[in-house]
Formats: C-alpha cells, structure tokens, sequence
C-alpha cells in the first residue's frame, strides 16, 4: 500500500529545508541569527518527530515491507534529511535528530558521528560546550556537504519508481525475437501514472491491465482476423465509445487506419514490435479517468508468397466505460509495404 503522501507534505518538507538553510547563512549574524535559530528550533521538533514516525513505518515489522515507493514520500524524506543535517552543520556538534531523520541514510550519519568520537570531540572541553577545536570544526564543514550530496544521491532510486511492481516484467518487446502468429500480443513498454490525489496500486494495474486487454482484443479483431481470413474484421463495437466507433466501423471514414482487409489470406504473421507505452490521468478521487496510449505494432507476413510489412504508429485515447477501456480518441498512421507498393494512411479524431 502507499502512504497518503501529497504535494503539501513536500512542500512543507522544503520551507523546512529552506529556513535550516537560512539560519545557517545568518548563524554569525547579531540581529537575524538568534530569530532565525528560535524558528528553526520549533521546525526541528516537528521534524524529529516526522522521523521517528516514517523511521518506525520503514524499518519496524509488522509494517517494515508493507509499503510501496512512493515519489512525494521520497521527496519528503529526503529533503527531512537534508534539513536535518543543515541543522547539524548549523550547530557543529552532531545531533541524533541527523541520524533519526535520516531513516535511510542512518548509516552515513552514524558513522560520521562515531568518526568524531574516536577522535575524542565528543564532549565538552577547553572548547566550549561543542567540545571541537577550531581545526576539528573546519574539516567537519568540509566533509559534511559530502552527506548533503549523499541525501540528495539517495532520492534517486525511489523517486525513480514510477513503474507499477505487478506490471514490470512488460517492457518493449523491440529488442526480442519475433512472435509467432498465435501470440501477437500488446506488451507494456512504460507506465506513468499523474495524478492529483493518491491512487492504490492494485487500481493502477488494474487499469494498466484492462488498457492492454482492449489494445489486444482491438490487434485480433481489427488486424490479425481479416490478415488470417483475407475477409472482413471482428466486432470492433464493444472496443470503441459510440463517438470513435461511428468513425471506425463501416463504413466509417477511419476504417481503414484501423483495420487490414482488402488483402488476400496471409501466412506466417509475426510482429517485430507489439509494444505501447501508457500515460494514465487520475484526480483527486485515486480514480483514473484516462489512459493514453502511445502504440507502436509492426508486423511481418508473406502474402502469395511476397512479403508484407505493416507498421502502425500513433496515439489512442482510453476511457472507462463500466469495466472495460474503450478507445475514445486517436492519432493514427499506418503503412503497408508489398514489393509492388507502399501505402500509408492517418486518421485522427475530432
């Protein structure tokens, strides 16, 4: 599942960021220094706090696994860790709030601190009440923008996971061998999911995997059907919203960006590409309102006894209706080479 995490909480994660940063600048200062040190004071409770929770949610069983990558969790995470550490610099003695904010780079943070007490800096002394001598002061500023870059590095892998867990093994099938006849199917080349509110991943699949059942049912019914046949397509009706499918049947003007007929039986049909790539909207509700799907299908037959290369490209437009996602818009451009010619079409919806 993921955590109910918006663009708020990042938001609010960066004016952190923001006044730690500031308060750094202005720490010599005599008129903003001290204001600015009581603000950020206040800030850091909150923060601790916010730590030990998502410390807690991250590591401790029963809820250590349970959760899914979430890009604004992420986000929010990493820049808690690097106003936690702006902090640290800002008071030049370490604090555990570092390394209980930094939940995923608590190792760095832990030996860093364990560093400076194997050199005995870790109490007061002659010092001050910071216990570090100004020369243990100045490398400590110089290695700690290490650990800021090290925060900002450690964003990277989770923010990066747009991609569904249950959808990852559907990447382009470009780079593999060509498909038989009987297994001419849709894979998913990439998802992205925008989306205003927080949308469960099993309603993400969900989608992604009725999307790709449409794609396919639509290459069966409208491509490999009259190729097989050298006859007239399948039902394409329940595939398209009343709209697009008043285009698409016959006699619609867009029939034939859609559908193959008009040629004799072709023998030997495998495809080179069968790949889309799925751009979802969802709003404020976690429901998804439209898919796009960015189609790219290139397919290899011999008809009496020549070869035929099809190659249709373009972008359809999903919506649901019920439990089925029907095609509702398109930018269509399809190609049909034999040895004698090549012929091209496009279609587009109003």
């Amino acid at each position: 599942m993921a955590l109910p995490v918006d663009t708020d909480v990042v938001g609010a994660a960066g004016a952190f960021v923001v006044v730690e940063v500031m308060a750094l600048l202005a720490v010599r200062d005599p008129f903003w220094g001290r204001p600015l040190a009581t603000m950020t004071t206040c800030a850091e409770v909150a923060a601790i706090v916010a730590s030990f929770v998502n410390a807690g949610l991250l590591l401790a069983p029963p809820f250590a696994g349970a959760f899914s990558a979430d890009p604004a969790w992420a986000a929010a995470l990493g820049l808690l860790t690097i106003g936690l550490l702006a902090a640290d610099i800002r008071r030049y003695e370490g604090t555990t709030a570092a390394v209980a904010g930094a939940a995923s780079l608590w190792v760095v943070a832990a030996g860093h601190n364990a560093d400076r007490h194997r050199r005995g800096h870790g109490c007061p002394g002659r010092y001050g009440i910071s216990g570090i001598s100004p020369y243990t002061r100045r490398r400590m500023l110089r290695r700690k923008p290490i650990l800021l870059v090290a925060a900002l590095v450690a964003l990277f892998p989770a923010c990066g996971s747009r991609v569904s867990s249950a959808y990852r093994s559907h990447l382009p099938t470009s780079a593999g061998p060509a498909r038989a006849d009987g297994d001419i199917a849709i894979s998913g080349a990439g998802y992205d999911l925008q989306a205003v509110g927080t949308v469960a991943p099993g309603v993400a699949d969900g989608a992604w995997k009725s999307v790709l059942t449409t794609l396919d049912r639509y290459i069966e019914a409208g491509v490999l059907v009259p190729l097989r046949s050298g006859g007239p397509a399948g039902d394409l009706g329940p595939l398209f919203t009343a709209g697009a499918a008043a285009r698409v049947t016959s006699p619609g003007p867009d029939r034939s960006a859609f559908i193959d007929e008009g040629l004799p039986p072709a023998k030997n049909i495998r495809s080179d590409v069968a790949a889309a790539t799925l751009t979802g909207l969802a709003g404020s509700d976690g429901k998804m309102s439209v898919v796009s799907a960015r189609l790219d299908l290139r397919l290899r037959a011999e008809v009496d006894g020549a070869p035929l290369v099809i190659a249709r490209t373009g972008e359809l437009v999903l919506r649901p209706e019920g439990d089925t996602w029907r095609i509702d818009g398109y930018d269509i451009h399809v190609s049909r080479d034999t040895t004698d010619a090549r012929t091209t079409t496009t279609a587009r919806s109003a």
